[in-house]
């Protein structure tokens, strides 16, 4: 990688840290890593899909598993109505749709979708 490519890589990356959308990022995860309601409903709901999985390996009762998607979708319901929750979402979006804007203009001039090609 010449100096340039280098230089001008950690260009852009301070530039998109300063980027209201990545500030916003910042502090609505850090509110949402914070939150102990939250966090309360994060655990349950993983606590839940660990328990699915379990009863689907295990070849559990139909009725069982029914019983415990129920609680999985009521507890990600009450998780994604929680204030925190539903800033840090948006957050996430508006700073994806940033990054894809940026994507779009380094993937015009090498005629390829730039974030795809990497992986």
């Amino acid at each position: 990688m010449t100096d340039a490519i280098q230089e001008n890589a950690q260009s852009l990356g301070e530039q998109i840290l300063e980027l209201p959308e990545y500030s916003s990022f910042v502090d609505a995860a850090n509110e949402y890593e914070n939150h102990d309601k939250a966090q309360e409903r994060l655990s349950q709901v993983r606590q839940l899909e660990n328990e699915i999985m379990a009863l689907q390996e295990s070849g559990g009762e139909p009725e069982e598993l029914e019983n415990k998607i129920e609680e999985l979708e009521a507890a990600e319901n009450e998780l994604h109505h929680i204030e925190v929750v539903q800033n840090y979402f948006d957050a996430a979006e508006n700073l994806e749709v940033r990054l894809g804007e940026i994507n779009e203009i380094i993937s015009e001039d090498l005629n390829i979708d730039f974030a795809q090609a990497v992986y």
